[in-house]
């Protein structure tokens, strides 16, 4: 591509020339690769799986009910009436806590004291087993920084017709291997942060976090310890829920409130991505779909992003997957930061003069893709017929390049075009 060709863009003859067709119905799992159908000009997208739920196991206890002891090692561990205060007081912003009643912020406070503690058998204010999981799930989707953690087991302590339960973090890592861990954390959040500049909005900020980890992340189902932070923070590698932990640590790094959110795909697999909250709305954005884009020949592309999974509402996102989370979640409806809208790349018809413009910006940034969204079904395949079957894209291409591929994203309305 021509980086320094700012002039009109010329009229070329390129019927015929399409090099390749991706016809992307929606990405799967974690990350969905496109693999390429026998005898078929269409392709198939493999189910890759990655998100694990966290494991929860029921302990037999093998102690008395000693009520003063259970009381002693709570105020051991951290927990008391003022702790947790504190520690409520500091959850702002923090979805699943803020949704809770009463009882389970509590037991979520003191859960969260547990495993920062990386304490274990402690007695904790809930009523039955059901409310441990409701608070340590809140806990888990809160709080990405936690990443020592595969999960938890419980005891139950029964004694005079009542029941007492402790709470026990499955630690994977010891609290010195987590300092040293965190120190390494530190040092990718500072580079991070360089590309924050002042003025930036919260879109612009939570733009460049979907782009940083985009591009300084291999999907990659063998990384280690890709159910956590430290698979992209340390590694480069990881999976959906390394993806949408890391997304959600960066973006509360920036005081921008970000949920982490769990579901099933589609596909059928377990996945997981992201709720935040801008300019008082609500939107699903998925970073590991993010870092989905292809090169024209079918291929992964590390230095492209693909922008269809940022900031998009409810309806869209049942397009590709289903939510199954501990709470309910807020119905996004919201349209107002969504990429497309932002960037002017929102399509009602087919748009010469905003083609024009797109054409001319990404060839001024160096960049070999355009992208655009349709506001709806009938939309996209006006403008599909009109610039694909058509040709009507080829007097948009930069000079010199005589072919190019197409990327069509069926479940968000999105035609992308490499060259």
């Amino acid at each position: 591509m021509n980086s320094g060709r700012t002039g009109k863009l010329k009229k070329k003859n390129r019927r015929g020339i399409i090099a390749c067709l991706f016809l992307l119905c929606a990405f799967s799992a974690c990350g969905g690769r496109i693999q390429k159908a026998a005898g078929s000009n269409k392709n198939t997208v493999s189910a890759l799986t990655g998100y694990q739920e966290p494991v929860a196991e029921e302990e037999k206890g093998s102690r008395s009910v000693d009520t003063k002891r259970f009381e002693q090692e709570r105020e051991a561990a951290g927990i008391t009436d003022e702790s947790i205060n504190e520690i409520r007081s500091q959850q702002k912003g923090r979805y699943f806590y803020e949704h809770s009643d009463e009882h389970i912020q509590k037991a979520y406070a003191e859960i969260l004291i547990i495993l920062n503690a990386h304490a274990e058998d402690i007695l904790v204010s809930v009523k039955n087993e059901d409310e441990i999981a409701t608070a340590f799930k809140c806990v888990f989707q809160d709080h990405p920084e936690i990443f020592w953690i595969s999960g938890y087991s419980y005891c139950r302590y029964s004694t005079l017709g009542k029941e007492y339960y402790t709470f026990t973090g499955k630690y994977i890592y010891s609290e010195a291997e987590c300092r040293s861990f965190k120190s390494k954390i530190s040092s990718y959040i500072t580079g991070f942060k360089q590309g924050i500049k002042s003025g930036m909005s919260d879109y612009e900020k939570e733009k460049y976090a979907y782009e940083y980890i985009a591009k300084h992340t291999e999907y990659d189902t063998s990384a280690e310890d890709n159910q956590n932070i430290l698979s992209v923070f340390l590694n480069g590698k990881s999976v959906c829920q390394g993806y949408a932990k890391a997304f959600q640590y960066l973006l509360q790094e920036a005081d921008i409130s970000c949920a982490m959110v769990v579901g099933i795909t589609y596909t059928g697999d377990g996945h997981a991505w992201n709720m935040v909250y801008l300019d008082g709305n609500y939107y699903h954005v998925d970073v590991t779909w993010g870092d989905s884009a292809l090169s024209q020949s079918g291929t992964p592309d590390k230095d492209e992003v693909n922008y269809a999974y940022l900031n998009v509402t409810s309806q869209e996102m049942a397009e590709t997957r289903k939510e199954d989370n501990v709470l309910a979640l807020p119905y996004c409806v919201a349209t107002e930061d969504n990429y497309y809208v932002r960037e002017k790349q929102l399509f009602s018809r087919t748009d010469p003069v905003k083609l024009t413009e797109m054409f001319t910006k990404a060839s001024i940034r160096g960049e070999n893709s355009v992208s655009l969204k349709c506001t709806d079904r009938e939309v996209f395949e006006s403008v599909y017929t009109d610039l694909v079957d058509n040709h009507g894209i080829d007097p948009y291409m930069p000079d010199g390049i005589s072919s190019y591929g197409i990327q069509r994203d069926e479940a968000m309305l999105v035609l992308t075009f490499k060259f």
